[in-house]
């Protein structure tokens, strides 16, 4: 989350009273040695600031800010909560405390600040685009492609903006719409490696595998730490049965981040295929420990265990599915199937499903 100030040229009022006495009192503080225990780093000398004055807005603003860099959202919001009483008409109190509610998850609180910030100053980019990046991750596509667009009307050549928008624009589907954003994007910045992997998983979605592989070249040549890349090369030469490749892909992904559900679900469904189940079941429940709520990990599970003839533990796996995503054919029927079939009376209960069909796994 960015806790930068504001567009180029439309800027808020700022707190300039305050500043210039900020000024004055750190001149003062300057005039004896003794006060220069207190001035190792800003926090000091902010926190020594509020000491000596009342109602400082620009002390609370700098500690604040301070804090949220350093990723402690309580001390953050402490002083941007002080800053709200003092200034609740400025736009980017309410824009850096909603930064700072947000790295807390504190979704809501967050969406109402975003909205007072640009209640306040319609053309706040930033307040935009980071509104956008938590609607979208909140899966609130429509209302993220919204703000992504507002900020585009005011910076229309921001490649990160262009990027965004894209990835809200895959998410709903529209494949040809994300592609032409994510080739602005790379257009206003040629060496934006993220840009090169969501444009190599939009056309690997269509069907476009080598243009897919070019961009995920292009990607690693720009940056080689970045796991996502390794992941999404990974699912992309799996849908061309390059089984063996996306495995090492997905394992080289896991050493960048250990803690990646969805390359621990890609490596379960790769080792599965190459019959490797003991492995692929360890990664599907390294996958479910990181993310819990994921039906198709419970789905690829059950199917690895029933190929393990674990039949009672596949079926617990694919009621969890169903239970997360009412809607998932493949578990449906492959619960139907085992409810239909299995040796065990005890498995035979009640099935929401009576029409069983040929099983199936999704990957």
């Amino acid at each position: 989350w960015s806790v930068a100030a504001f567009a180029a040229g439309k800027r808020p009022r700022r707190l300039a009273v305050q500043i210039a006495a900020v000024v004055m009192l750190c001149a003062a503080f300057a005039a004896t040695r003794w006060n220069l225990v207190f001035w190792q780093d800003s926090r000091s000398l902010w926190e020594r600031a509020l000491q000596v004055t009342t109602n400082n807005h620009v002390a609370h603003m700098n500690l604040g800010t301070y804090w949220a860099s350093r990723n402690k959202p309580d001390q953050a919001n402490e002083h941007f909560r002080q800053l709200l009483r003092l200034e609740p008409d400025h736009p980017e109190v309410h824009f850096n405390l909603a930064n700072a509610l947000a790295r807390q998850g504190q979704t809501n609180p967050a969406i109402s600040a975003y909205t007072e910030a640009l209640r306040l100053f319609p053309d706040y980019f930033d307040a935009h685009l980071n509104f956008g990046n938590l609607l979208l991750a909140q899966g609130r596509l429509a209302d993220a492609r919204l703000q992504y667009e507002a900020a585009l009307r005011v910076k229309p050549a921001h490649a990160g903006v262009h990027n965004n928008l894209g990835n809200a624009l895959s998410k709903q589907g529209n494949l040809p719409e994300a592609i032409r954003h994510y080739s602005e994007a790379l257009r206003l910045q040629p060496g934006y490696a993220e840009a090169h992997v969501n444009m190599g998983t939009t056309l690997a979605e269509q069907g476009k595998t080598k243009e897919a592989l070019t961009h995920f070249a292009q990607a690693l040549a720009l940056d080689r730490t970045e796991p996502k890349t390794y992941n999404e090369l990974g699912a992309t030469l799996a849908s061309e049965g390059r089984i063996t490749e996306a495995v090492e892909c997905y394992y080289e992904a896991l050493r960048l981040r250990p803690a990646y559900a969805d390359a621990h679900l890609n490596l379960g469904f790769a080792l599965a295929i190459l019959n490797r189940l003991e492995q692929a079941i360890a990664h599907y429940h390294e996958a479910i420990r990181l993310n819990p709520r994921d039906a198709k990990t419970y789905n690829n599970l059950g199917y690895a265990l029933l190929q393990k003839t674990q039949t009672a533990a596949a079926a617990e796996a694919y009621e969890k599915a169903l239970q997360l995503q009412p809607d998932l054919a493949p578990a449906l029927n492959s619960l139907a199937w085992i409810m239909a079939t299995a040796p065990d009376v005890s498995l035979r209960r009640g099935a929401k499903v009576t029409q069983p069909k040929t099983r199936t796994r999704c990957g």
